[in-house]
């Protein structure tokens, strides 16, 4: 189940906000299911349920849930469905995003603040709270005690922000990441993470938005790419900075920071983009001892627990499968020591999905073999695709070294503070936290901002790093 916030178009009566929940499908069953929705108890018939079902809900703090099942019910929609979807905070504020989201109606709600975007914040104490200046804020009409406002943020959050919105959200702030957008035409989709598909046209704008630059960059040097033909140009805006492709009738074309060919996208034309139907996530594929294959979601709650039930068994998953172009992040702590890589999608195709791909044979092994081992701590983190952490009975001193990181609003609390030092890039200089840590140990800062980097040692060392060397007025 999933919380929406729906905001009426530019033009209609802005009192008419509301929130949805959204149901996944099931199969046309004869059975019944009551919903708590807020205070008060609504029954959905099942039979109507083969697509998403939108419900109205009321404001509350309390959860809202499944109550009971009657009839025939589909066993793996019992199954598969979070039978909770937790409630609006009673102190401070739920926020909602219309960042990547799936379906054209509603905003869903969002685990992570981030620069440079738009959030809905909903809120009922504190009743008039004070949004720092930086913020741009467009408020709507109140209802029942419970506020909505739409708050952008711009490119780079001040330390004080980034603690003001942390303590009024309760998320972390996440750094703004780069990305190129399809401007126009209007007629486009998201095929897959960093894939789009556009109605053919004879020109195609493009937005770069927060490539990585130099200080004395004037803006991004972008390449694009159509078979063999290879072209380079200067943006004149640093961010975001606009760009006017001219297709002459390529079928691909690829788009990339010439200077990090990481940040891509590719972009394909057609003559009825037709919008996807379905709701890509990164998916752990299970066979029980009677045979019986499941194929779970890593967002969802039941995937843990069938983890834990394949260990007791002596098995882990049959494998990992992913959208093309995912990235995330393999953690392992176990007897034969600590193991992290990064994940990616490799070219073989799902065995139950050709849309979907697996990683590469090596990391998959490495997937299958530490979720079946009852010793091993396990984590996969795949951002908005969802996270998975298995803990093992392995007890060793290295394994107290994952609690060794910052949190990401320390993290991006500190780069905001080393760009202010004007230190180059920081993010292409430090790999990790250690080495971010490290470089941040050397700087000296002015006499000014000796205050801010004291109460970021302190935060720093509670992370359980250890800063031997420390900068001009830090020590004590």
């Amino acid at each position: 189940m999933e919380l929406r916030l729906v905001i009426p178009p530019i033009g209609a009566d802005r009192a008419g906000w509301s929130l949805e929940l959204v149901l996944p499908p099931c199969r046309e069953c004869p059975a019944m299911l009551s919903l708590d929705v807020g205070g008060r108890v609504q029954t959905l018939n099942m039979r109507g349920m083969q697509e998403r079902r939108r419900v109205t809900v009321e404001l509350s703090t309390a959860p809202y849930s499944i109550v009971e099942f009657s009839g025939k019910p589909d066993p793996s929609f019992v199954l598969s469905v979070d039978r909770e979807c937790r409630g609006l905070p009673a102190v401070g504020a739920a926020a909602f995003t219309a960042s990547g989201r799936s379906e054209p109606r509603g905003f869903p709600r969002t685990q992570e603040l981030r620069a440079s975007e738009a959030f809905a914040l909903l809120w009922r104490e504190p009743a008039k709270p004070d949004f720092p200046d930086e913020l741009v804020i467009d408020r709507f009409p109140g209802r029942q005690g419970w506020n909505l406002a739409l708050a952008t943020f711009p490119d780079e959050l001040s330390p004080r922000c980034a603690d003001w919105l942390h303590s009024f959200t309760g998320l972390p702030i996440a750094p703004p990441v780069p990305a190129i957008t399809a401007v126009w035409p209007f007629f486009t989709r998201n095929a897959s993470v960093n894939v789009v598909e556009s109605v053919r046209t004879s020109v195609l704008l493009l937005a770069a938005k927060m490539m990585p630059l130099e200080q004395s960059d004037q803006g991004p040097t972008m390449q694009v790419q159509s078979g063999s033909s290879k072209y380079s140009v200067l943006g004149k805006e640093r961010s975001p900075a606009f760009f006017a492709l001219k297709t002459d009738g390529a079928q691909t074309v690829k788009v990339s920071d010439a200077n990090n060919p990481g940040i891509e996208e590719f972009v394909s034309f057609t003559l009825n983009p037709v919008r996807s139907q379905w709701l890509p996530s990164v998916e752990l594929a299970f066979t029980t001892p009677m045979g019986v294959h499941h194929v779970v979601p890593l967002h969802q709650r039941r995937c843990t627990d069938m983890v834990a039930e394949a260990r007791t068994h002596g098995r882990g998953p049959d494998y990992l499968s992913m959208p093309p172009g995912a990235t995330g992040v393999l953690r392992i702590d176990g007897p034969i020591g600590r193991f992290v890589t990064a994940l990616s999608s490799g070219s073989d195709s799902s065995p139950h999905s050709r849309h979907m791909r697996l990683p590469p044979p090596d990391v998959l092994t490495k997937i299958t073999s530490a979720l079946a081992d009852p010793a091993c701590h396990v984590e996969i983190e795949f951002g908005g695709f969802g996270r998975l952490r298995v803990a093992g009975t392995w007890t060793c001193s290295s394994v107290g070294l994952r609690s060794k990181e910052l949190t990401p609003a320390l993290r991006s609390r500190l780069l905001s503070f080393m760009f202010q030092l004007q230190i180059a890039s920081p993010t292409t200089v430090c790999s990790d936290d250690n080495s971010l840590v490290g470089v941040f140990a050397a700087v000296r800062p002015e006499a000014s901002l000796i205050p801010h980097y004291r109460s970021l040692v302190k935060e720093i060392l509670a992370c359980g790093f250890e800063i031997k060397r420390l900068g001009e007025g830090a020590s004590s």
